[in-house]
């Protein structure tokens, strides 16, 4: 999800396998689910962090947490 494009609607279709509980149980809480849909509305200039819209909710989360969340 880190290298998906800006305003584009994607969906949740799973995580990675090497992902550490903490990681996959922070993006569980905050809605990655398989199914859901995923907006990317803005990256930050030196490509750390998106904003991303995601069940209603508007949220920032890192780049690194991003690249485990597999869209299409």
């Amino acid at each position: 999800m880190s290298k998906a494009r800006i305003n584009q609607q994607y969906k949740v279709v799973g995580m990675c396998e090497n992902i550490d509980i903490k990681t996959k149980t922070r993006l569980l809480e905050l809605g990655f689910f398989s199914g859901e849909e995923v907006k990317i509305i803005a990256k930050s200039i030196k490509g750390g962090v998106l904003l991303i819209e995601i069940r209603g909710s508007v949220l920032t989360i890192r780049v690194n947490e991003a690249s485990c969340v597999i869209v299409q």
